[in-house]
């Protein structure tokens, strides 16, 4: 039933004889060959077989082994660590990360009791220049009104030293100051 011929310098070893009733590499010859091929697997596959009747040596296998864990114990709520120092290094972890919150919470409380000191002391200062009555009539007993050097923009009303830089108060200024 096989059949072994040479290709090149190899031999190939097939379970069919070539039908010589077609032409060689047709289509017709392939598909010959080919049900062959299936007819002869299919035979070979319903033979009832053991390995040891085929020569194949049986190799007894292994239980599986088992290991003793190098884990410990822990008082942790999640079960077990390795020796690794894990529940440690997550503790101290956790600290790190509880300290940094920390840290942070105190940045944004001195952030804001910053701008509350300064929201006061304009608030202050705006009081003054108002009391002087805008640094023109000075009702203070200064020989020279300390509210002199503030000007108060007539647009937003912000009270400073030098003109409002603000865009919408130097476009308001230029529409005023332009020639009709």
């Amino acid at each position: 039933m096989l059949q072994r011929r040479s290709i090149g310098n190899k031999w190939e070893t097939s379970l069919c004889l070539s039908p010589t009733d077609a032409r060689k590499n047709s289509s017709e010859y392939w598909r010959a060959k080919f049900e062959q091929e299936h007819k002869a697997r299919l035979e070979l596959l319903e033979i009832p077989w053991t390995p040891s009747e085929a020569g194949l040596q049986t190799v007894p296998t292994q239980s599986k082994k088992t290991f003793k864990r190098l884990a410990h114990k822990s008082d942790n709520p999640h079960g077990s660590f390795r020796v690794n120092n894990k529940l440690q290094k997550k503790r101290d972890r956790q600290q790190l990360e509880a300290d940094e919150r920390a840290r942070i919470d105190q940045k944004r409380l001195e952030s804001a009791l910053d701008k509350e000191a300064k929201a006061k002391e304009y608030q202050e200062l705006v009081d003054k220049f108002d009391g002087c009555g805008g640094g023109q009539a000075c009702q203070c007993d200064a020989t020279t009104c300390p509210m002199l050097k503030y000007k108060k923009c007539p647009t937003c009303g912000d009270i400073k030293l030098r003109l409002c830089t603000k865009s919408a108060c130097k476009d308001a200024r230029a529409v005023q100051t332009q020639p009709e």
